[in-house]
């Protein structure tokens, strides 16, 4: 039972890390777009 919530609490944690990476990456696309449509117009 310790083992099982152990393993359930690791992947959370990995959800969580997935999730943030997910939003880092989907900010600094907009950072980008940003930056570049500055560049362009």
């Amino acid at each position: 039972m310790t083992l099982f919530s152990l393993m359930l609490q690791n992947l959370k944690v990995k959800e969580i890390e997935s999730l943030q990476d997910w939003l880092v990456n989907k900010i600094n696309m907009h950072e980008f777009f940003i930056l570049t449509s500055h560049i362009f117009a």
